[in-house]
């Protein structure tokens, strides 16, 4: 009975034992449990907070670009709102480089900020503005990219750390075998696994967007860098990747005769952009683009700089001469000359071209392009289509012609252009039939100027329009004067550039005002320049040759033989008579232009059509002229062009004569 008591306490013994031992396994286990969890899930926050770092890196590219697009629209459009959203938005950039605290460029950051703050400060269009712009893109393209590329590359290496970690702590499920065992059936850990299982996929999931997101970013980034390089039309460099090129060449430390810029102007495009229309004249300007890079060598940049403006940048590997970039340019010109098939257009365009080459004393891109545009300044003044090198004295030609400019300016401001009238005498009888209204520059310097010495000026810096309509308004207002003093006032004659007569609304505009001052326009003859039918834009000067004719103006051809006439130009247009070019008059003694004026005045009769023989200084050509057929004469053998009161003077005086 004993021994069995004994058993029953030791067995007693034994079970206590075994839950003593089996509660300690199950605190171990828990205890256990608890730390691996509590691992588990610090490393799945720290995996969640990386995460959120690069989220932000991401939010970071982001505002770079949208920085960039605030002050690209700032510069362009201006104004308080843009200026507004481009500080707020260089705000939040620095609120984020916080925000991630990881080492973004700091330094950079602030500068970027910086930059973006000057230009919202700064005046749309000004030069600091611009140049402010520049620096933000370029920072903004390489710098912060590589700033935050920096930056995600240390964030994604803690998520790999995090992730060995994890690795680390993969022995706790054996050694938790039997715990999770035991647990398992109370189904203590079925939440907490399912939870930790959804996280770790939902991380997986944002790994993936994040790095999607970054990949299209990169080339966002790459084409906003590409975009702000290039002109969009033709593909080729634009102004300032073209000045940045020069810049960096010419910083290299090239010798003399190794760089030289090419500045290249289409001729006579504004009148194909209106004559066919801005799609034809992109497509021609695209395959010009074309021409060029045929043209050039590896290592030189051709760009485009304006309109119809190209510069190319030729970068020898030793030195070039001067015979070499003319025979370029000449290659040039002739290959843009030749006729180019464009949206079932023929087109033919030209082109003229300066260049300067870079010395010891031209070490700045801004200086040296300047030099090749007072060179293509000078090909256009020689006639067009032709190539001309810098030169020191053409400083100098400039410097007059922004004298002149200033001085046109502050002439019409003054009203300093003048109507001068020159009769036109009948040569067979000698009677007043008609007088030409001519303007001439009272200039208080230089006294009275020839439209031939300031007229190409004008027209270049868009004030000939200004010219002409003052000195025809005050003309009329002349005229209207001496007819109302009771004058007879012969038929008059006034000159039409080639300018207004590619408006739509010449016509009527011009008989608005000849019939506000008690003319009609049967009284008036209209004078058309005939290289204005040559050059281009024949579409609409010819509409408004034939809208001038309905409403009952004459119109004449004048300095007929000065261009490349031809039969089917005259035949195209509905005019009343021709004016002989007076450089053909001035040598009618030789045989050869004998033979021209002859030929003119046979064309004239075949074509019914007047002739008048401008510039007669001698009886000799005046009788010449008249034993070829010319039916009227004007020049200085009758009268020199005269103020309204010397011409009424004069008239008067002839007419008491006769």
């Amino acid at each position: 009975m004993e021994r069995d008591a004994v058993s029953v306490r030791s067995a007693r013994g034994q079970v206590r034992r075994l839950w003593i031992r089996l509660s300690l396994a199950l605190a171990v286990a828990a205890a256990l449990w608890a730390g691996g969890a509590v691992l588990q899930w610090q490393t799945h926050e720290a995996t969640v907070a990386v995460a959120g770092r690069i989220a932000l890196v991401e939010r970071q590219r982001e505002g770079v670009l949208r920085i960039l697009a605030l002050a690209v629209a700032h510069v362009e459009e201006g104004g308080p709102e843009s200026r507004d959203r481009l500080v707020a938005a260089a705000r939040g950039f620095e609120r984020a480089r916080l925000a991630i605290g990881t080492p973004v460029d700091a330094q950079g950051v602030q500068r970027f900020g910086a930059l973006a703050g000057e230009v919202a400060t700064s005046k749309p269009g000004t030069a600091e503005g611009n140049a402010a712009l520049a620096a933000l893109v370029g920072m903004g393209t390489t710098e912060m990219p590589a700033a935050l590329d920096a930056t995600e590359a240390v964030l994604r290496e803690e998520i790999r750390t995090l992730g060995r970690r994890e690795a680390l702590q993969s022995w706790m499920p054996s050694a938790l075998a039997f715990s999770v065992l035991v647990i398992a059936a109370l189904g203590a850990l079925r939440p907490g696994l399912r939870n930790l299982v959804a996280d770790h996929a939902a991380l997986r999931t944002n790994n993936d967007a994040i790095r999607r997101r970054n990949d299209e970013l990169e080339i966002r980034t790459r084409n906003l860098s590409l975009s702000a390089a290039l002109d969009p039309l033709t593909g080729l460099a634009n102004r300032q990747s073209m000045h940045d090129f020069l810049s960096r060449i010419l910083s290299e430390d090239g010798g003399p005769g190794q760089v030289c810029v090419l500045h290249v102007d289409l001729d006579h495009f504004k009148e194909l952009n209106d004559s066919h229309g801005h799609a034809t004249g992109d497509a021609a300007l695209k395959r010009v683009a074309e021409i060029m890079n045929a043209r050039v060598r590896r290592g030189d940049l051709v760009a485009r700089v304006g309109g119809d403006e190209f510069v190319i940048a030729l970068n020898g590997t030793g030195p070039m001469n001067q015979e070499t970039v003319q025979r370029i340019g000449e290659e040039l010109i002739a290959k843009i000359r030749e006729p180019m098939l464009v949206s079932g257009a023929d087109l033919r365009l030209g082109a003229s071209v300066g260049y300067a080459f870079a010395d010891e004393m031209t070490r700045s891109a801004d200086t040296l392009i300047a030099n090749a545009d007072m060179a293509l300044y000078e090909a256009k003044r020689a006639g067009k289509g032709v190539v001309r090198a810098f030169t020191g004295g053409m400083r100098e030609k400039v410097s007059r012609r922004n004298a002149m400019i200033r001085d046109i300016e502050r002439a019409l401001e003054e009203g300093a252009f003048l109507p001068y009238f020159q009769p036109i005498l009948s040569l067979e009888t000698g009677a007043v039939e008609g007088v030409e209204m001519l303007a001439r520059w009272a200039h208080p310097e230089r006294g009275l100027i020839h439209p031939s010495d300031f007229m190409d000026v004008a027209e270049e810096i868009g004030l000939v329009d200004a010219i002409e309509a003052r000195v025809l308004l005050d003309g009329l207002d002349a005229m209207a004067a001496l007819r109302q003093g009771g004058g007879e006032v012969p038929r008059l004659t006034l000159n039409a550039s080639a300018r207004s007569m590619r408006y739509e609304d010449f016509a009527e505009r011009l008989t608005d005002a000849v019939q506000a001052r008690g003319f009609e326009p049967g009284d008036i003859v209209v004078e058309v320049l005939e290289s204005t039918f040559v050059t281009g834009s024949r579409d609409q000067i010819g509409l408004s040759v034939e809208k001038l004719r309905r409403l009952g103006y004459s119109v004449f051809v004048d300095d007929f033989g000065s261009a490349y006439s031809s039969l089917q130009m005259l035949s195209d247009l509905d005019v009343n008579g021709l004016k002989i070019d007076p450089a053909l008059i001035a040598e009618i003694d030789r045989p050869q232009v004998r033979q021209v004026v002859e030929a003119i005045m046979g064309l004239a009769q075949a074509l019914s059509l007047k002739v008048v023989a401008r510039g007669l200084e001698t009886s000799r050509a005046a009788r010449r002229l008249s034993e070829l057929g010319a039916e009227l004469g004007q020049g200085t053998e009758f009268a020199a062009p005269m103020p309204a009161g010397e011409f009424a003077t004069w008239l008067d005086g002839r007419r008491a004569a006769a």
